[in-house]
Order: C-alpha cells, then sequence, then structure tokens
C-alpha cells in the first residue's frame, strides 16, 4: 500500500502537462488495475500463476549423467562391516532385515547429485502451500533434515491456480462477484473441478522428482545402510550375549 501511494502520487494525471494528460491517465487506470490485482487474494494468486516457470525436472539423461560408473566404488558404500558379514547368521539376518528401498537405490556422484537435484528443488518450492518447505542441503545435512525434507516433499501442496488455462478460462467463476458465502463458497468449489486435472499432473511431476531424488540421495544411502548395519550388529550381539551367558552355565556345571 506505501508503494501505491508513493507511485499514486508520482503519476497523478494532475501533475502532467496538458499535452501528455491523456497518457497520463492511461498510465494511471495501469496502476489502479494492479493494485486491485494485487490486493484482491483471489485476483493476486491468479496473476502470481500467470507468471512463466519452468515446470521441467531432471530428465534420464541428466540422471544417468550423475550415476556411478565406478563399480569398485559402488561396492565400497554396499560393504557391510567384515565381523558382520562373516558372522554365520549373516545370510538369515539380513533376509529378516525390511528397508524400504534399499534395494532400489542408484549410487550417484554425491557432488553432481546437490548440483542437479538442488536447483529444481528451489524452484519448485515457490508454489509450496505455507512456508518454511525444506530445501535439499547438502552432504552436511543432519538425517534429522534429510528425513524431514522427504516426509514434507512427499506431501507437497501447492497453491498454484491454472484458472487461466485456454481451455477452462471461458468457465472459470470469480468469486468476488458473489452475493453471499454459500455462493462463492461453490464458486471456489466449481473452479476447484476445473483445474483439477492440471493440479494432479503438477502433483505427479513433483512427486515423480522427488522419488527420483530419494533412490538416488547419497545420505539416504548412507542412512538406510546405517540402519542395516545396526539391525545387523543388534543381532550379533544378542547372539553373542546368548552364547557368553550358555557358556558361563556349561563353565559352572563342570566346575
Amino acid at each position: 500500500k506505501r508503494a501505491y501511494r508513493k507511485v499514486s502520487l508520482l503519476m497523478h494525471p494532475d501533475k502532467a502537462p496538458a499535452e501528455h494528460r491523456g497518457q497520463a491517465e492511461a498510465r494511471y487506470k495501469l496502476i489502479q488495475t494492479a493494485f486491485d490485482a494485487l490486493s484482491d487474494p483471489f485476483a493476486k494468486l491468479k496473476y502470481d500463476s500467470q507468471i512463466e516457470f519452468d515446470q521441467d525436472i531432471p530428465d534420464d539423461r541428466e540422471l544417468a549423467r550423475i550415476a556411478l560408473t565406478d563399480s569398485d566404488a559402488v561396492q565400497q558404500r554396499n560393504a557391510i562391516p567384515s565381523d558382520l558379514e562373516h558372522d554365520s547368521d549373516y545370510e538369515e539376518n539380513v533376509k529378516l532385515f525390511n528397508a524400504t528401498g534399499l534395494d532400489h537405490l542408484i549410487h550417484c556422484d554425491e557432488a553432481k547429485f546437490y548440483a542437479l537435484f538442488a536447483p529444481y528443488f528451489a524452484a519448485w518450492s515457490r508454489y509450496a502451500r505455507g512456508k518454511g518447505i525444506p530445501l535439499l542441503g547438502d552432504e552436511k545435512s543432519s538425517t534429522a533434515h534429510v528425513k524431514k525434507f522427504y516426509a514434507s516433499w512427499r506431501k507437497f501442496k501447492s497453491w498454484r491456480l491454472f484458472l487461466h488455462e485456454d481451455d477452462i478460462k471461458d468457465n472459470v467463476m470469480d468469486p468476488s462477484s458473489a452475493d453471499n458465502n454459500r455462493e462463492k463458497k461453490w464458486m471456489m468449489k466449481e473452479n476447484e473441478v476445473l483445474q483439477a486435472p492440471y493440479k494432479k499432473d503438477e502433483s505427479v511431476t513433483v512427486q515423480t522428482m522427488v522419488e527420483a531424488a530419494y533412490i538416488r540421495d547419497p545420505r539416504v544411502c548412507r542412512m538406510l545402510k546405517q540402519e542395516k548395519v545396526d539391525f545387523l550388529r543388534d543381532l550379533k550381539d544378542k547372539k553373542d550375549r546368548r552364547r557368553r551367558r550358555q557358556f558361563e552355565r556349561e563353565e559352572k556345571e563342570r566346575a
């Protein structure tokens, strides 16, 4: 409002020379129209939704370029501590471990992963409802941040409207013209129905990006691997304690 008042005083037609009064009045009407649009929440959403935006997400070629091709590096990332791997129950214990996605991870160059995905998530974050949706982060991000990041993006909801699309714009209703709240709610519901296919496509696009990042995120790889190691370590420790107690009982019996 302060900016509008300042510009309004500065550009008022009365301050223009007589020979330019017509141009000044036309320009002043544009200023008023812009202010009216930005002052009305619905009109502002429509305006902001029409700002040009690249809706791309990483394509197959980009994803292929960040994948690790060094088999030794991949093997090193998958390596389990030798004492666990050589445990007699290792194969059976591995079958007991259940971590969604662990077997479907795609190992990537860490620096290239952040360089590829960070700009995409930053760009899409502009449409997140509310404030504070986390960004990708980097190799220094905590496990808590990584978990919060994927939990938040898997629930991503966009505020963007698609009422300007050519095939539906002629049927869009203006809630500000409603005679009462009941009619306003009905208009808004009808608008939601019109743009539902676009909202669905947007959601599918974002979730495709989220899952593509998740299965390639080196931090997720480390996190799931650590969960696997902790699980196997816990089973091995329990077995060692059972054996130790059994050995102590047998020693007492022999004594």
